[in-house]
Parts: C-alpha cells; sequence; structure tokens
C-alpha cells in the first residue's frame, strides 16, 4: 500500500472511532468520562493498524505528531467534546505525545516491531479499563480517586 493511502486509513480510523464515540454519547446519555475512555481505547489501537500499513517512520509518526496539535486544540477550545472533560486535561496531547514516541520505537526496534507496542497496550487498555471497571464496581478507595478494582483491571 503507498503511504498516503496509509495516512488516509490512519485518519479516518481515527476519525471513526471519535464520530461513533460522539454518536454513542449522544444516543445513550454516555457520560464524557466514557466517551473519552472509548476514544481513548479505540485510537491507541491505531498503533497496530501502523505496524501493517506503514514501511517508514517518517510517515508513520506524521499522525501522531498531528493529533498532538489537534488534541490540543480540542483541549483549548473544546473541539471534540467526546475526548473532553469538563474540568480541563490535556491528556489526550500526552496521549498523542506518548503515542509518537512509541511509533518512533517501533520502527527502529526490527524485526520485533511489536514490542515497543506493549506500552502502548498498557497505556490504552490498561488505563482505559482501569478507569472504567474502578469507577463502576468500586471496590475499597484507594489514593488519589482509585480503586482496587480499577487496579485489577489495570493488571
Amino acid at each position: 500500500m503507498d503511504q498516503g493511502t496509509a495516512l488516509l486509513w490512519s485518519y479516518l480510523f481515527v476519525f471513526l472511532v471519535i464520530g461513533t464515540a460522539t454518536v454513542l454519547q449522544k444516543i445513550w446519555h454516555l457520560s464524557a468520562d466514557f466517551s473519552r475512555k472509548f476514544v481513548h481505547i479505540g485510537v491507541g489501537n491505531w498503533g497496530f493498524l501502523a505496524i501493517f500499513l506503514f514501511q517508514d517512520w517518517h510517515i508513520a509518526i506524521i499522525p501522531p505528531i498531528s493529533f498532538v496539535l489537534i488534541n490540543y486544540l480540542s483541549y483549548r477550545f473544546t473541539v471534540f467534546k467526546a475526548m473532553e472533560l469538563e474540568e480541563k486535561n490535556p491528556g489526550t496531547v500526552y496521549f498523542a505525545i506518548s503515542l509518537a514516541i512509541l511509533t518512533f520505537c517501533t520502527f527502529y526496534s526490527q524485526p520485533a516491531r511489536i514490542f515497543p507496542y506493549t506500552g502502548l497496550i498498557v497505556m490504552t487498555w490498561g488505563d482505559g479499563m482501569a478507569a472504567v471497571i474502578g469507577q463502576k464496581w468500586p471496590l475499597r478507595r484507594l489514593k488519589a480517586n482509585k480503586s482496587v478494582s480499577g487496579v485489577l483491571a489495570f493488571i
């Protein structure tokens, strides 16, 4: 696949996840936190798509870098409501920065390109599910508004 098409598929995937979260939030009256975690987990799977779409890190890093800017603009001006919480938090910007770093590392770890993305699994699925499970079924609250069930879901 040519790299321009790979970029197109990447952006389409991310905006499809954001659009799905927005539609689900409106139809089912889901909380902003739930839709944010939906986007968090969904977009995190882009890394696995990138392994198959891109041959060159110079191109593969364009979507995460561009989302650093897009997420910053959304953070400042609430462009994508499905990604933002009431309390302003630049977590989506940090997420994109982490994804850019992991993408760079992935394309420099031949032949085992999947290994750097294990950090992405922890960041997306571990963190995302910890919040969802911990808030839905909290077992004993810990410091910093964490719960035992959330910690177990993360692990």
